[in-house]
């Protein structure tokens, strides 16, 4: 095994800060396919919004299938790592299998509560 570095805070952010780019598009994409009126899009993560449920509900789903799907994918990382040239791997080295990258998925959404 070679051997391979960490990546650093900054290129981490700036991953983190691309992937939530193509998030903020995808949550575009289904306001707009899905008929969300102008006036109620900067509303759309409103946990309160009214009558909106089903399609916050897609975008949450496809968030999490993004952060969950794409590590343990031979992309090995998401969209955002991958434009930065990162890989997500165990400490062989290897790809991540789902169950690894959902338990990620988690703690990264409990280390924000």
């Amino acid at each position: 095994m070679e051997n391979k570095q960490y990546a650093g805070f900054w290129i981490r952010l700036l991953a983190s800060l691309l992937d939530g780019v193509i998030l903020l598009v995808a949550a575009i994409c289904i306001m707009v396919l899905t008929g969300v009126p102008m006036e109620h899009m900067m509303d759309f993560i409103n946990v309160e919004l009214e009558g909106y449920t089903w399609q916050q509900s897609m975008y949450v789903f496809l968030s999490l299938l993004y952060v969950i799907l794409l590590p343990a994918s031979t992309l090995q990382g998401t969209l955002g790592k991958a434009a930065l040239g990162l890989k997500i791997t165990d400490v062989n080295g290897e790809r991540i299998s789902v169950w690894r990258s959902l338990g990620r998925a988690l703690s990264e959404i409990l280390s924000t509560i």
